[in-house]
């Protein structure tokens, strides 16, 4: 089977970003709640309460496990966010 082609929104990129630098993150905290939405839609990031409170608030967005993944292969693959770009000159 071939792999699935994800393209992220930039709002979704830099919630991604965010979450994989920063860790757990409460709602305002967010760059773009319309990128946590895309990462959530995606099965990348999860939107939960918490057992424990962290500055009185118990609600964060985190990546999941196949949302770290695909972070950790995006940057590698972007160089951390730069797009590379191949010309026939380099080849």
């Amino acid at each position: 089977m071939g792999q699935k082609i994800v393209t992220l929104s930039s709002a979704a990129t830099d919630v991604l970003y965010a979450l994989f630098f920063r860790g757990a993150l409460q709602s305002g905290d967010l760059p773009a709640k319309s990128g946590a939405a895309e990462l959530r839609e995606l099965g990348f990031a999860e939107t939960r309460h918490t057992a424990t409170e962290y500055q009185k608030e118990n609600y964060f967005t985190f990546l999941t496990a196949e949302g770290q993944e695909f972070a950790i292969k995006h940057l590698v693959n972007t160089r951390f966010g730069y797009l590379l770009v191949v010309t026939s000159a380099a080849l």
